[in-house]
């Protein structure tokens, strides 16, 4: 294996770490029970982000010495990873007043809920370029094309969740403006 190939390995743990983050974040917020058009946003992106998960491990497996040891590791590693990934369900599972964190569903912990998306998901989006970058450097076309595709997808789910931040912040506008003795909210 090539020095500059080896080189992309650290690159690629980074980004499925970030997509992992990502897929735990949406889990956590979906169990939150957030509005319909919202709850599709987030099931169709946890989708796009356990593909990019299996993929990365995938590709990194291939990448990666295949000793005793490190087959040790990988597999405690795939273990760790499914046991949390049990627990999400588990724990999605459960009604919103009982779990931590969550004050039921209010305007203002949906909008929340997308700035803390936001923010996983663009530091997943900048994993992506970075690996993209460094592989198109290297020349390493394959890991260039995998990466692409998964900035691409997560670019893409930032630009739904800057019209759900819209959305959100809109109906938060509304509510405080009603309660504040019910005049009309400034036009956008």
């Amino acid at each position: 294996m090539a020095v500059t190939v080896e080189a992309v390995i650290p690159l690629l743990r980074d980004v499925r770490d970030a997509e992992e983050a990502v897929a735990g974040q949406l889990r956590a917020d979906l169990a939150a029970e957030p509005a319909r058009d919202h709850r599709q946003t987030l099931e169709d992106h946890i989708q796009e982000v356990d593909d990019h998960i299996h993929e990365l491990n995938r590709r990194l497996e291939q990448l990666t010495a295949r000793g005793p040891l490190s087959e040790a590791f990988i597999t405690l590693g795939g273990q760790a990873v499914s046991t949390s990934r049990v627990l999400w369900r588990l724990t999605s599972g459960l009604p919103a007043a009982v779990r931590t964190g969550h004050d039921g569903h209010t305007p203002q912990r949906l909008l929340k809920d997308i700035e803390e998306e936001f923010a996983v998901a663009a530091k997943a989006a900048a994993a992506a370029r970075a690996a993209e970058r460094f592989a198109d450097e290297i020349g390493d076309s394959l890991d260039a094309d995998m990466l692409r595709g998964i900035r691409t997808d997560d670019e893409r789910f930032l630009n739904n969740l800057d019209h759900s931040l819209e959305e959100a912040a809109d109906v938060v506008v509304r509510v405080k403006t009603s309660e504040a003795g019910g005049g009309t909210a400034p036009a956008s």
